[in-house]
């Protein structure tokens, strides 16, 4: 996986493996409202406990009332007008963001990264870079080769006026 970037931003494959952990997750939260009782009591034991940031993130657990966890065979075992319904309310829930693949799925880390990128702009650190070098170069000739290179990771201060970073204030 090395040169693979996500939003114009390099990855590892340890970010790759861990986001997949959070994505693809073994078993997934559906609202109660609508299923047969018989389905949410045979899967009420599977519930995780404490749900991950992430997870909650994933999934737009806010605000959706009781929940029941099913993994991807539990899915597959349901009636198919339950399933369909099931899997309906999940992409509305989830949208504009696609429903996130199964572990099982072998496109999951394809799958991933759009999910990543759904509804985001990309990164625009490659273009600051070239543009910091660019102001500089005239006014400072020699900067790169007395101060090395930029940082690889520039965050949002890079983009702060110091007005804005003595006074705490101003968009990061």
């Amino acid at each position: 996986m090395s040169g693979l970037s996500v939003l114009g931003i390099p990855v590892t494959a340890n970010q790759i493996t861990r986001w997949t952990g959070y994505y693809a997750h073994v078993r997934r939260p559906f609202p109660v409202a609508g299923l047969p009782q018989v389905v949410v009591d045979a899967h009420a034991d599977n519930e995780p406990g404490v749900v991950s940031d992430e997870v909650r993130d994933t999934f737009f657990l806010y605000g959706t009332g009781p929940l029941v966890w099913l993994s991807e065979d539990d899915v597959a075992g349901l009636e198919r007008a339950v399933r369909s319904s099931l899997l309906n309310t999940q992409r509305r829930r989830l949208s504009p963001k696609p429903v996130p693949a199964w572990p099982s799925d072998p496109l999951v880390v394809p799958k991933l990264i759009r999910w990543i990128e759904a509804g985001v702009a990309p990164s625009l650190h490659a273009l600051a870079q070239e543009e910091l070098r660019a102001v500089t170069a005239n006014c400072l000739p020699r900067a790169l080769e007395l101060a090395g290179d930029l940082p690889r990771r520039l965050g949002a201060e890079l983009f702060r006026s110091g007005h804005d970073r003595r006074r705490g204030t101003g968009r990061a």
